[in-house]
């Protein structure tokens, strides 16, 4: 198992009538890798996201995690798998404190106290200890992108997904998440999807560039930021 990659997709194709919002993606993502996903709008990145996430069910080729076949699975069945998802608007029980919501999210674990000491270890881990009894329907929108990652990865999934993590925060919030996102990579692969490049440049390794349903470069970030093909399609200039 540990020689094979962590994920992969194969011919990944998906057709919303005559459009082909995925042609024929090949994919491959290693244990412990963090890659970012960029492409102007309409590139086939989202959809991407949401054939391995369970939201949408390819039209054909295959989604292989851990050397099983995914596609077309629900995204509970994928979550179960060790993948999770941290979704760009956060969904979070808007009547209950951010330790209440931390505490529903730890489903697979049984053991009350054992729970507790899961949501207490994840808050001090994103750094939102002092939020534990605030209602999540009051907290502010950056707080509250911290509060869904929190949830995400307090089950401890192998693979965690991002949809434009950094969107609606400050400069401060950004510069939080980018440095949450490097330590959680340390023990997690990750992959983000994301518009924002000075962002990426605080996160970047490696970067898989999609225009027009397919991959059009892939590869460390420097040379894509310095990559004329992918100025021309995204950037539209020379990074500063």
């Amino acid at each position: 198992m540990m020689d094979q990659p962590l994920l992969q997709t194969r011919n990944l194709s998906m057709h919303f009538g005559g459009v082909r919002a995925l042609d024929q993606v090949d994919f491959t993502l290693n244990r412990g890798e963090l890659r970012c996903l960029i492409g102007p709008n309409g590139a086939g990145k989202s959809t991407f996201f949401k054939c391995v996430t369970g939201q949408l069910t390819p039209t054909h080729g295959e989604i292989v995690l851990n050397g099983q076949q995914i596609g077309g699975r629900s995204s509970s069945e994928i979550a179960g798998r060790g993948v999770g998802i941290k979704t760009q608007v956060p969904n979070l029980f808007d009547g209950l404190t951010v330790y209440e919501n931390l505490w529903i999210s730890v489903r697979s674990v049984t053991d009350r106290r054992a729970r507790d000491q899961i949501v207490v270890r994840t808050m001090e881990r994103i750094g939102i200890s002092h939020l534990a009894h605030l209602v999540a329907g009051q907290i502010a929108h950056g707080q509250r992108q911290f509060v869904e990652l929190a949830m995400v990865i307090a089950e401890n999934p192998e693979l965690i997904l991002f949809d434009e993590p950094a969107a609606g925060l400050s400069s401060e919030e950004t510069e939080k998440l980018a440095q949450i996102i490097l330590e959680l990579n340390r023990n997690h692969a990750l992959i983000i999807v994301e518009h924002d490049m000075q962002f990426i440049r605080m996160i970047g390794n490696k970067i898989t560039v999609f225009h027009q349903g397919k991959i059009l470069a892939e590869d460390e970030t420097d040379a894509i930021l310095t990559n004329q093909q992918v100025r021309n399609v995204y950037l539209g200039k020379s990074p500063a």
